[in-house]
Formats: C-alpha cells, sequence, structure tokens
C-alpha cells in the first residue's frame, strides 16, 4: 500500500505536471512538494485540499489507496452516495443544500 507521499507523487505523475507547475498552482514551494512526496514532512489539510483539487483526485479515493480509510470505512456512506457522481455539479449543489435545510430543521427542535 503507497504511502500518502507517494500516492501525491503518484498523482503528479498522472497530470503530467513537474513540480514547478504544482507548485505555482498550489502556493506550496516545489522543496516542501518534494519533502511531502519522499514522506519527510507532514503534510497539512489544507496542503492536501490543494493538491487534490489540483491533481482532480478525489479525497476518499486517496485515503483509501493509502489505507487511511477502508472499504469497511465507506459502508456506512454507501448508500448516501450511490451514484452520487452521474450527477450534475448544480445538482449536487441542490442536494448539498436540501441536507443543510434537513440539519437546520433538526437544530431548531
Amino acid at each position: 500500500m503507497p504511502s500518502l507521499g507517494e500516492a501525491l507523487r503518484e498523482a503528479m505523475a498522472r497530470t503530467g505536471m513537474s513540480l514547478l507547475q504544482v507548485s505555482k498552482m498550489t502556493g506550496i514551494t516545489n522543496s516542501r512538494l518534494s519533502r511531502m512526496e519522499h514522506n519527510r514532512t507532514a503534510c497539512s489539510l489544507d496542503e492536501l485540499k490543494s493538491l487534490i483539487d489540483c491533481y482532480g483526485t478525489p479525497a476518499v479515493e486517496l485515503f483509501l489507496k493509502t489505507g487511511y480509510l477502508t472499504p469497511a470505512d465507506m459502508q456506512d456512506y454507501a448508500r448516501v452516495f450511490y451514484r452520487a457522481e452521474e450527477l450534475l455539479p448544480d445538482e449536487r449543489e441542490h442536494v448539498q443544500q436540501l441536507i443543510d435545510l434537513l440539519l437546520r430543521g433538526r437544530q431548531l427542535k
């Protein structure tokens, strides 16, 4: 199972981008990126979010690949996310707004 750094390095390779290009897109220095990819320094959540966005890699996929999540961890969410990838972005936003509305209603009770 690859480490987080290895998975990030693989994701960058899939995009065909260089460290310099990723650095410019994320604001993370190329030396820091290199240290993260070689597991010599930890990646903050903000940095991880920037890299996930830059590489177009879903966070859940990355966490499953590196063992931070297991398929068993995802069982509770499988029904919620079933076929969600088929929704258009505005449809996903609408579903999220409905979830937020339901949760706010629950807090008011």
